[in-house]
């Protein structure tokens, strides 16, 4: 009776990945093990037709309920795994006793700011040591989650400046002073507190920490410790989904990819070894000036997500503190523009920012995220003609094949941006030469100037329509209608608005 009760309550726990904890009548943990499916690793336990160990088979009929522990991705259940049998010694866990060298992670506490790293060996050196661990693909993996979950160092010796690491945040970058002793020492016992298996402790002390920073109100801190909770509390029923996600997986296929939405995952692959990523870039937005003579210049964002444009989300921009022409300066303006909102609204923050153009816009970029605190968001420009992408601290320039599937995207996101800007700009340009036509004819006031643009998007189609038809408008009259139709006549006849 209670294996059948058992068998029913399984079918009922989650395809994703866990932790399962087998106990007895008392509630005493007999076994505690990791799972990249709970319902099928737990349901294996009770099917009769399965052979297992002499072990488990002596276990089984202890077994009174089994509980279970969601984590983000088999690599964290793996963490979560080893923490739990050191903490409780379930009677059934093998003991990691044979010739194997199983591999820790080791925090060198040892250090002023400590590091993370993977050894087979442990010593009494003052580093803290967990594990031992016995699946090093999993670790490997769980420890690139939690490198861009907890920026710690890597670089044995600090550098004079700061590395790759710290601009795609995987870093805080004490060796340029981007953190302090005290907010390192912070981040840190959040890495204790994660490997220890405390996550709810974890969860708790970071959201304690984003109230904090509110209530300072340093958004960008704030934002980074969001990304940290939903890093480490993202549950998903598939998966596959969760390998996406979080990209620790190697082998996740097109197919399983597309199960999820996104369908340029060659293309995202590519981008990402580029601009050397941790993560494929699932949000990019894309940044543009337009202006003729300086004129009207404006700007426009692009957003795509999964390598399809989020039309949703597109913004656009009047350049209002530059007079002139300086694309760089312009380019300036609108990123912080759109990234001080981003911060005061607490919005999500894009995986990849791109602009069009080479190192001065990238540069004028990259220097307003840094003061904004967001320099860790990958940044490119691509420089048109050559096609030839530009990084924040890269000399040079990175050229890229003809034939280059990131290329291929990032032609297609610069140019949906240039078409949103140069139709933005075209638009405030004919409006502006429509009013001041429209200026020139008495008896037009604003309000009947509005009437007439909004049914008429150039003076050749105003000119087109009859005097009948002209006096039906609202506001208008024959005898104005008529005094319209003479006037255009005459009045900006050789300035044609065309759209």
């Amino acid at each position: 009776m209670i294996l059948e009760k058992i068998r029913q309550e399984v079918r009922k726990f989650p395809e994703g990945p866990g932790v399962y904890l087998m106990k007895d009548a008392q509630g005493a943990i007999l076994y505690a093990g990791k799972a990249a499916s709970l319902r099928k690793r737990v349901s294996s336990y009770f099917q009769q037709s399965r052979h297992h160990t002499p072990a488990i088979d002596r276990m089984v009929p202890q077994v009174d309920h089994v509980e279970f522990i969601q984590t983000v991705s088999e690599a964290e259940a793996l963490i979560l795994e080893a923490s739990l049998i050191k903490k409780y010694q379930p009677r059934y866990n093998v003991d990691l006793k044979d010739d194997k060298s199983y591999p820790y992670l080791k925090l060198t506490l040892n250090e002023k700011f400590p590091r993370l790293l993977l050894t087979r060996e442990a010593f009494d050196d003052g580093a803290r040591y967990f594990g031992p661990y016995t699946n090093v693909k999993l670790l490997r993996q769980a420890l690139a989650f939690m490198r861009r979950t907890f920026p710690l160092r890597t670089c044995k010796d600090l550098p004079k400046r700061a590395c790759l690491q710290y601009y795609i945040g995987q870093c805080a970058a004490p060796c340029v002073a981007k953190v302090n002793e005290e907010e390192y020492r912070r981040i840190t016992e959040e890495v204790v507190l994660f490997l220890e298996g405390e996550k709810e402790s974890l969860l708790r002390e970071i959201s304690k920490k984003m109230r904090e920073y509110s209530t300072r109100q340093e958004y960008e801190s704030a934002a980074q410790a969001r990304d940290q909770l939903r890093a480490l509390t993202t549950t998903v029923k598939q998966s596959v989904a969760l390998e996406v996600t979080n990209l620790f997986a190697s082998d996740v296929t097109q197919e399983k990819y597309h199960r999820i939405g996104i369908y340029h995952v060659d293309e995202l692959l590519d981008l990402k070894d580029i601009v050397r990523m941790n993560k494929i870039a699932r949000r990019i937005e894309a940044f543009d000036v337009s202006n003729i003579s300086g004129t009207e210049a404006v700007a426009s964002m692009a957003s795509f997500l999964n390598g399809e444009p989020d039309k949703s989300q597109y913004k656009r921009f009047k350049i209002k503190f530059f007079q002139g022409i300086d694309d760089c300066r312009m380019m300036r303006e609108v990123i912080l523009r759109r990234y001080e909102r981003v911060l005061k609204e607490q919005q999500s923050l894009p995986d990849l920012i791109l602009v069009d153009g080479g190192k001065g816009q990238v540069s004028a970029a990259h220097e307003v995220l840094t003061q904004l605190g967001l320099g860790q968001i990958p940044l490119m420009g691509l420089a048109k003609r050559l096609e030839r992408v530009a990084l924040p601290g890269v000399a040079g320039y990175i050229a890229l094949p003809r034939d280059s599937k990131a290329r291929l995207l990032l032609q297609r996101i610069r140019d949906e941006a240039h078409r949103f800007a140069i139709t933005y700009h075209r638009g405030l340009r004919q409006k502006r030469l429509s009013y001041s036509l429209l200026d020139q004819i008495p008896g037009i006031g604003p309000k009947r100037k509005r009437t007439l643009l909004s049914r008429f998007d150039s003076v050749d189609a105003l000119r087109s329509v009859s005097v009948e038809e002209l006096a039906k408008l609202p506001g208008f009259s024959l005898s104005l209608a008529k005094k319209l139709k003479e006037r255009l006549k005459t009045v900006g006849f050789h300035r044609k608005l065309s759209l």
